[in-house]
């Protein structure tokens, strides 16, 4: 049953933040009840972990999201990964036997590290002028780390991976 709770949490808690990303620049345009509090809250938690900036992040109705582009994509993929994660090594009591291949230290901090290139290529090119991507790369080319993280993060919470 724990380990259940541990991966429904994961998966539910990502995909409420990831929801809530979506939803705030909608619900921040109105003027009445708790809607723009809770807006400004996700705007104001968005602050904490990401620069904002409006030129690097997308648009819904006009609205900036809380979180650039690449932080986006890393959420995303954070809650595909998780849900993967579920998928893959099952929602019982004890992982599936397709688990138990990626669970190595060593397999889980190669996954991590390919799965960072990406996003560590995005950030280099752009630092020395080489090479701005787009809104749309810059989230898409985040994915994979967050998906590896996600996963990562249901597979310690669930006790799956020590």
């Amino acid at each position: 049953m724990a380990r259940r709770i541990s991966l429904l949490t994961v998966v539910l808690v990502i995909g409420l933040w990831v929801g809530a990303l979506a939803a705030a620049p909608l619900t921040g345009t109105t003027t009445e009840g708790i809607r723009p509090v809770a807006a400004a809250a996700i705007y104001a938690a968005g602050a904490l972990v990401c620069h904002q900036r409006p030129e690097r992040s997308f648009h819904l109705t006009g609205a900036q999201l809380p979180v650039c582009a690449r932080c986006l994509g890393l959420y995303v993929g954070g809650f595909l990964g998780a849900i993967a994660w579920v998928l893959m090594a099952g929602f019982g009591e004890r992982y599936s036997d397709r688990a138990p291949r990626v669970l190595k230290p060593q397999v889980v901090r190669r996954i991590l590290c390919w799965s960072a290139i990406p996003t560590v290529v995005t950030v280099i090119t752009a630092a020395v002028g080489a090479w701005d991507p787009p809104n749309v790369a810059r989230a898409l080319l985040a994915v994979p780390l967050g998906m590896a993280v996600g996963a990562l993060v249901c597979a310690v919470a669930s006790r799956d991976l020590r």
